[in-house]
């Protein structure tokens, strides 16, 4: 199953492609902020069945998203005071 989440619980946050199948997650063309910048996230992520908790995990940080693609990727150009 593929399907467009938001990590933003308002809606108004960036947009990410994930892949659920059984135990994993994969998501691909994620975003993270840092520094006042936003950068490209890939990760996978595999859960034991019985407890819920993370078997193995993997990440790709890749580089940092031009400030002109932010806003088609719904990324946010100010956090406010979290952005000091």
């Amino acid at each position: 199953m593929s399907r467009r989440a938001s990590i933003s619980a308002a809606g108004s946050g960036p947009t990410f492609l994930e892949k659920v199948s059984g135990n994993n997650v994969e998501v691909k063309d994620g975003a993270f902020r840092s520094k006042r910048k936003w950068y490209n996230i890939q990760f996978k992520c595999e859960l034991d069945a019985g407890s819920g908790r993370i078997v193995s995990s993997a990440f790709r940080v890749g580089d940092a998203i031009p400030r002109d693609e932010w806003q088609e990727h719904n990324l946010v150009a100010d956090d406010g005071v979290a952005d000091q």
